[in-house]
């Protein structure tokens, strides 16, 4: 099964909220892929995929610092850190919500591990890149950059890109993406998918209550109401909000046979 990697230039951008979307879209096609966070971990040993679905991501933390290497006098312990995710890679069937900090170390194992090699040697499954964004200048300036950097096949074997644009914050119209990004793209396919702005009446409080999309799902207004704490009238339409929003983006996916 291919392994799925969500990720952005920072934080805010939505790339926990894809990596959700994605492993739902699985679910529906009934792909049992495991959950993974290469992130950072608060003081409960938790990133933020980790405390959507308390029990069922396994934490890879941000990996090997200085102090690592000097306790275990192993100059390559930053590198040798990440030999894990090279493992999953290999196997295949996950999706993996990765920190913005971690992507330039994970880029420099796979290029002294020389993963474009030995992955595609091993028979690796593909590999789906999500890059995450807003419609903010700076992001799309930083997207350039991820695109060109997953694109080198020489150093990160990716089979496919999907450039997933948030519109949390405010539409792509004045933002012509894909031209802006086509000389970054190298012999990649790409795919551009708009993800819409959740209207639910639930989506705040589901953010103030850590509750992941897939339980949220799982509520009919009486749960909402209880579980959340919405009144009756916000819960009826924020379930079925909810419901066409993400039905919209799994659609999406699947009809551009990313899952």
């Amino acid at each position: 099964m291919k392994t799925y990697i969500c990720c952005a230039h920072a934080g805010g951008q939505g790339k926990t909220t894809v990596a959700q979307l994605i492993h739902i879209a699985a679910q529906r096609s009934e792909l049992g892929l495991n959950l993974t966070a290469a992130d950072f971990l608060d003081d409960t040993g938790m990133s933020k995929l980790g405390k959507f679905y308390p029990g069922r991501v396994e934490e890879l933390g941000i990996g090997s610092g200085i102090g690592d290497a000097r306790t275990q006098n192993d100059i390559n312990a930053s590198i040798k850190y990440w030999d894990v995710l090279g493992s999953k890679l290999m196997k295949g069937g996950n999706i993996i919500d990765m920190g913005a900090n971690v992507i330039t170390p994970v880029l420099e194992w796979a290029e002294t591990r020389r993963a474009a090699d030995v992955l595609p040697q091993r028979g690796a499954p593909p590999i789906v890149v999500a890059l995450v964004c807003r419609a903010e200048r700076r992001a799309i300036d930083d997207m350039g950059d991820l695109i060109a950097h997953f694109s080198d096949r020489s150093i990160f074997p990716t089979d496919r890109v999907m450039v997933v644009m948030n519109e949390a914050g405010g539409g792509f119209d004045r933002l012509d993406l894909k031209s802006a990004m086509a000389s970054k793209t190298g012999n990649v396919p790409v795919d551009y998918i708009p993800l819409a702005r959740c209207t639910s009446e639930l989506w705040p409080l589901m953010e103030q209550e850590s509750m992941s999309i897939e339980e949220a799902l799982r509520l009919d207004p009486d749960g909402a109401v209880e579980k959340l704490g919405a009144d009756i009238w916000s819960a009826t339409t924020g379930v079925d909000d909810l419901h066409a929003w993400v039905d919209k983006f799994v659609d999406d996916l699947k009809s551009r046979q990313l899952v």
